[in-house]
């Protein structure tokens, strides 16, 4: 690479002398493990490359997830492509191929500049997992299931309302509300909703810390369903839940939440995070994004809410398959912060805080 990395690269060729369309692998396991795969492109006329990562396995360097592959400090992917496309052996046709971890290779060369003849990323028709009650073995989820398309059957959207507590019932097991700074009501009954507002400070310098999540590294950023529970405790985080349910309950397909927000500031961000909440009182995290308010309305231009004003935000909470055991209750966690996971916002509408991690 231009830095002076040698990233192990393995060259399969097909019979003849060419030139011949090239297919390119990088892999984050082992390259070793694709002479089958390259087998069968040699058999089909193709040349193909099959490298390992930056810091991983074969390669020299420091491994930084996915960031080198074109957006990060180093250029990896597009570099790699233009250094095929200059090999004699090579007819300047160039594809990129792989499945799950390695389709994330080839999305991050996506709009380096270097050109690519196409690009393959296989996914699995629908072969997806449904989740259920850890510490049950006998509850329903924990199972792998197949389906011809997603959602995988014809799902009934249900919405749950946010509320003020007044006049909900709580439900058993009040250990859950001690220790919960802000909290809030879900349910389905519209009669039972207590119009109001329920608000928290949020302060730019003190952030709510990321705690678990969709993560790729490790370190500050560690992955997984991680407890909430501390994090609910702290008074610029408000925990939703609904009463213990009476039967279990599948939510497979798409999570969205909408919020009529307002605020004090010039702009701001609002997180939300899906929560399994089991008998105890842990807060097992399922899956969490982010909106800033002022692109609300879409990235093509700023569209600032005037301080004090209500506007509706729609934060897309991704999909999921789970089955929430009998008792359980389902919770939502909001703020305006989820750091280092999503940026700083210094709620001033200009560009972010700068944080070391």
């Amino acid at each position: 690479m231009p830095d002076g990395t040698r990233l192990a690269t393995d060259i399969y060729l097909p019979d003849g002398q060419g030139p011949f369309p090239v297919v390119l692998v990088r892999t984050t396991y082992n390259k070793n493990n694709l002479n089958r795969i390259a087998k069968d492109f040699k058999q089909q006329g193709y040349a193909s490359v099959m490298q390992d990562t930056r810091g991983l396995l074969a390669s020299e360097g420091t491994f930084a997830g996915f960031a080198d592959g074109s957006w990060g400090a180093h250029q990896d992917g597009a570099n790699t492509l233009v250094w095929i496309r200059k090999q004699p052996r090579c007819n300047g046709k160039v594809a990129t191929w792989s499945p799950s971890a390695l389709g994330i290779t080839q999305v991050m060369m996506a709009g380096s500049g270097a050109n690519r003849t196409c690009q393959y990323i296989q996914v699995a028709g629908c072969h997806y997992y449904t989740m259920g009650d850890c510490d049950d073995p006998e509850a329903p989820g924990n199972e792998w299931r197949i389906a011809e398309s997603w959602p995988p059957f014809s799902t009934r959207e249900t919405a749950y309302y946010l509320a003020l507590g007044k006049g909900l019932a709580l439900g058993k097991g009040l250990s859950l509300e001690e220790g919960i700074s802000n909290r809030g009501m879900m349910t389905t009954d519209l009669e039972q909703i207590y119009k109001g507002m329920i608000g928290f400070d949020y302060d730019p310098a003190n952030l709510c810390p990321t705690h678990g999540g969709a993560n790729l590294r490790m370190g500050p950023l560690d992955g997984g369903p991680f407890d909430q529970r501390k994090l609910a405790k702290r008074s610029d985080v408000l925990t939703c839940f609904t009463a213990p349910l009476e039967k279990p309950l599948e939510i497979t397909g798409a999570v969205r939440l909408k919020l009529y927000v307002s605020s004090n500031a010039l702009d701001t961000d609002f997180t939300a995070k899906l929560l399994d909440i089991y008998h105890g009182g842990k807060q097992i995290l399922l899956t969490d994004n982010i909106q800033r308010v002022k692109l609300r309305n879409g990235f093509e231009r700023a569209d600032l809410l005037p301080p004090g004003a209500v506007g509706e935000i729609n934060i897309d909470l991704w999909s999921l398959s789970l089955v929430l055991n009998q008792g359980h209750r389902v919770g939502i966690q909001i703020s305006s912060s989820n750091y280092p996971r999503f940026e700083i916002n210094p709620n001033t509408s200009e560009v972010s805080l700068v944080k070391s991690c």
